[in-house]
């Protein structure tokens, strides 16, 4: 996560790190219920990822994608260029209405 600190003002480091330890309790970090990335994904459905290129999580989005297309997974991953964290719900921006429209269509397919 550190790659991206400077990358958005909505989530900052140290504010996401108190709140994973504060949601995780006494669950290791490692938990797959702390984080998909150290899960088993082998039975998962097919999957349709956004993220932003100025998110805190993007990189490890990414990890995350890769490691569902290693394991077999129909994965789609949707990025959106210099976008923050939950990009697809912002009602005036233009890569926001085109990604909440594609979140429907995935719905309704």
């Amino acid at each position: 996560m550190k790659k991206c600190q400077g990358c958005q003002r909505l989530l900052k480091l140290h504010w996401t790190k108190s709140t994973v330890n504060t949601w995780a309790a006494e669950l290791d970090p490692k938990d797959y219920k702390v984080s998909p990335l150290f899960g088993e994904v082998e039975n998962l459905p097919k999957t349709t990822l956004f993220v932003g290129t100025h998110e805190i999580f993007y990189p490890d989005v990414v990890k995350f994608y890769n490691k569902l297309k290693d394991n077999g997974v129909d994965a789609e991953l949707n990025v959106g260029e210099e976008m923050t964290h939950v990009y697809a719900i912002y009602p005036l921006v233009s890569e926001s209405k085109e990604a909440f429209k594609h979140i429907v269509q995935v719905i309704l397919d």
